[in-house]
């Protein structure tokens, strides 16, 4: 959680203009993609982590075509991403 607030302020750090394009930019594949919404809205509200890897990061600044935009992310490949019982409460599975 550390990395994505890291990231997150680095994203905001910098005020030139090439850099608020590419904000603007991430914001909008955000929106238009539902798998990026899905892992920004599961790491920001702390109910699971998705780790961003090169494809996300491709996506996120809308470098590679996406054939996802729009809809909603399939259920069944978000419940991996949450948290359980076991990882909120360790010391009940001991």
């Amino acid at each position: 959680m550390i990395a994505l607030s890291h990231r997150s302020a680095l994203a905001y750090s910098y005020h030139n203009r090439a850099f608020r394009l590419l904000r603007k930019r991430a914001i909008t594949a955000m929106e238009e993609r539902p798998l990026l919404h899905f892992q920004q809205m599961l790491n920001v509200s702390g109910l699971g982590y998705a780790k961003a890897n090169l494809l996300d990061w491709s996506n996120h600044l809308d470098v590679l075509p996406a054939i996802d935009r729009g809809g909603v992310y399939p259920t069944s490949k978000q419940n991996p991403y949450f948290y359980t019982d076991k990882d909120d409460y360790p010391f009940k599975y001991q």
